[in-house]
């Protein structure tokens, strides 16, 4: 028991966190993505006071290859670092990470031309503008690229597939003890 009294703070010492929960759609572009692509991503992250925190970041993009495609999409699970600026109203943001990314190629309607699954990287940044203590805007810019070169997938330029993802959308933010 004393021991326990020991190892715990008193609740006013404890560092505050503020959860965050964000959905945005926008579009994937540049890099591999041929043509503009209708992207959705969620994200959910916690910060501490001093703006440091870890986000987990999931995105959706379809149709993005243009000229001999049927059908395409790209899809990413990521774990990053972030910093968000610790300020109430204007909350400016860099993040970046690790995880999965997965793109799909159809020649014809159905038939899998091209399909990798792979490790990938993804950093980028963004303004977050909360307007009361639940609800805010946040717009984000984002680089993806695999760590590989895979030759079977429909590349615009040599070397590992790659792609920006611009988004916009609503986050809902929470105190945290």
């Amino acid at each position: 028991m004393v021991g326990a009294m020991l190892w715990a703070t008193a609740a006013s010492a404890q560092q505050a966190f503020t959860g965050l929960a964000s959905i945005s759609v926008g579009a994937a572009h540049g890099g591999d993505v041929a043509e503009r692509a209708t992207t959705i991503s969620g994200a959910s992250a916690v910060v501490e006071e001093s703006g440091w925190g870890a986000e987990l970041d999931f995105s959706y993009a379809m149709d993005f290859a243009g000229v001999g495609f049927a059908d395409s999409d790209v899809s990413s699970g990521m774990i990053n670092v972030l910093w968000m600026r610790p300020e109430p109203r204007w909350r400016p943001f860099v993040s970046g990470g690790v995880g999965i990314m997965r793109v799909r190629a159809s020649i014809f309607e159905g038939v899998v031309a091209a399909s990798t699954t792979d490790a990938a990287m993804n950093a980028g940044g963004g303004l977050l503008v909360v307007f009361n203590d639940i609800v805010g805007v946040r717009g984000d810019v984002r680089y993806f690229r695999y760590f590989q070169t895979h030759a079977g997938l429909p590349l615009v330029n040599s070397g590992p597939f790659d792609a920006w993802r611009t988004t916009i959308g609503v986050t809902y933010s929470w105190p945290m003890r």
